[in-house]
């Protein structure tokens, strides 16, 4: 039911199983706190959730901590931090794994040094999922947390034998941005796009797109250029846009690009003009032509959906390629039925062009 139960009687009464004797009518009520979110996060909630991280069951500690990261900054206060970090030391695994969760999700509110540390020394915890949950916190701190020590770590984590930690080790580099965009970063990024699992070498291409123009080689010569080129323009866009079941009419159709070093480069222009593909090229597509792509809206929205199933997913389940593959999967059936965001974004264009016109190219609010 989640929100829709955050009566006053139903919290007051969830509050009162977590003080049951039996342990699993404990982790019942913060899970049912945890689902009821930021309606449930009163100050006697959180204290007694903090009370909880103390119980003599390691589930319920655990259940806890996942209930205060579904308050997120509600729960942020120093009194819960303090408590955590002490949780930081915890004997079971899966809640020290969870209190790196919760302090990732507090975002700013818990970027503070001492924090900041303890997640650094959690890369080197002996169980694999607290080493993932520590990336993914400081990749949630974002540049707060991208000092040198903090990005030499991250290198570290870069050589795991693991490839869920190399991938989150990407992850986290790239949520620190331009701040982490050093020589050794992107050269040890660069490398990790030729690894062999998928995944790391995914995030390691995110990461480098977040870093931005200090990732950036020249365009010809650059990974996202190619990539763009080989596996983007040729194996996909250019055969789906001459293919006459796709299109209405393929000699109406015109390619347009947002003026990235990969598509703006003059290799990729001569590939389109090689591949008999019409094109708006440099001296027309003004600059911030992503303004001019609806998709760009539905993928977002898209992201924003899948990421919020994840996280309601049990701990061991976040990671899951599988599980992400249903939620990706459901996530898009959802979307065939939703007529009417697709209507309302095609719509939209004749106010893209306008506002894009009115301030000659540069950002609007699209």
């Amino acid at each position: 039911m989640g929100e829709k139960a955050a009566t006053t009687e139903v919290i007051n009464r969830l509050v009162s199983a977590l003080g049951d004797k039996h342990f699993r009518r404990r982790i019942m009520a913060c899970d049912a706190l945890g689902k009821i979110g930021e309606k449930a996060a009163t100050s006697e909630v959180i204290n007694r959730l903090v009370s909880a991280l103390g119980d003599k069951n390691s589930d319920v500690r655990a259940s806890a901590c996942d209930a205060l990261v579904q308050m997120g900054e509600k729960a942020a206060t120093s009194e819960v931090i303090n408590r955590l970090m002490t949780a930081l030391d915890d004997e079971n695994s899966d809640v020290r794994s969870s209190v790196c969760d919760v302090l990732g999700r507090m975002g700013e509110k818990a970027a503070t040094t001492e924090v900041i540390n303890r997640l650094v020394s959690a890369l080197g915890d002996k169980d694999f999922w607290r080493r993932i949950t520590a990336c993914d916190a400081l990749g949630k701190i974002g540049e707060k947390a991208a000092t040198s020590e903090v990005i030499n770590r991250l290198l570290t984590a870069l050589g795991n034998k693991d490839s869920w930690v190399r991938s989150r080790a990407c992850y986290a580099l790239g949520e620190m941005g331009e701040k982490a965009a050093t020589s050794e970063v992107i050269n040890r990024l660069m490398s990790a796009l030729d690894g062999k699992d998928s995944n790391v070498r995914n995030s390691a291409y995110e990461a480098l797109r977040k870093m931005g123009e200090k990732a950036a080689t020249k365009p010809e010569q650059s990974w996202d250029g190619a990539y763009f080129r080989e596996i983007i323009l040729q194996q996909h866009v250019i055969s789906f846009l001459c293919d006459p079941s796709n299109v209405l009419d393929t000699n109406e159709v015109i390619f347009l690009h947002d003026k990235a070093p990969c598509m703006k480069a003059n290799v990729t222009q001569h590939l389109l003009e090689d591949e008999n593909a019409k094109f708006w090229g440099n001296s027309i597509w003004p600059g911030d032509s992503p303004n001019m792509n609806p998709t760009e809206n539905i993928g977002a929205i898209i992201k924003d959906k899948v990421e919020e199933l994840m996280a309601n997913e049990d701990r061991r389940n976040r990671y899951n390629y599988d599980v992400l593959k249903i939620n990706l999967e459901s996530t898009l059936e959802d979307f065939e039925d939703d007529t009417d965001l697709f209507v309302d974004l095609l719509c939209s264009m004749k106010k893209r062009f306008d506002a894009l016109k009115a301030i000659e190219g540069s950002h609007t609010n699209f």
